[in-house]
Formats: C-alpha cells, structure tokens, sequence
C-alpha cells in the first residue's frame, strides 16, 4: 500500500464579538494557537472608539509572538450592537484594510 502522507490545510473563519474585552482577547488567542487549524483569519468586532488601540495591541502582540505564522491574521473592525449602525456584512466588507498578520 502506497502511504500517503499528505497535510490537510485547514483554514478557519472566527468572528469574535467585545475582542477588546479580557474574555474576546482570550478567545482569540485560543484561536491562533489551535494546532488543528494551519490558517486563520479572525475578526475582531470592537466599538468604534477602540479600533485604533485594539488594531496596536495586536500588531505589537503578533510581532512579539514567538510562533508567529504569516497564515494568520486578525481584523479589528468597528461593530456594536447596540449602536443602530454598521450591519456585520458591512463591517466585514471594510476588513481587507485592517489585516494584521499574526
């Protein structure tokens, strides 16, 4: 029989709701050091005030990370339930402006 030693590529999709919170930014490190999945791209969902601050802590996050892989990225979009504005679809359509490889 022929072994067959091929990778499986898994690509994972999260979005994450108050990513600026103790309990989102855990969530998403769980999410990047899962060993199951070889890519991720992450949204990050945060009020529109925390977008700049959330945005630097995670690119110095990811370029002191010891197991950074450019597979990997998270986008800090503005969304809050709450507020009447942006649906979810527009918020993800303004993401391929934020990507923070990590």
């Amino acid at each position: 029989t022929k072994n067959n030693n091929r990778q499986h590529h898994h690509h994972q999709i999260s979005i994450v709701t108050g990513a600026n919170g103790y309990v989102g930014r855990e969530v998403i490190r769980t999410l990047l050091q899962d060993p199951s999945k070889s890519s991720s791209d992450i949204f990050c969902l945060v009020r529109a005030g925390r977008v700049a601050s959330e945005s630097a802590y995670w690119q110095s996050s990811c370029s002191t990370h010891e197991n950074n892989q450019d597979d990997n990225s998270i986008y800090v979009l503005p969304y809050d339930m709450n507020d009447g504005g942006k649906t979810i679809e527009q918020a993800l359509q303004a993401a391929q402006n934020t990507k923070i490889p990590c």
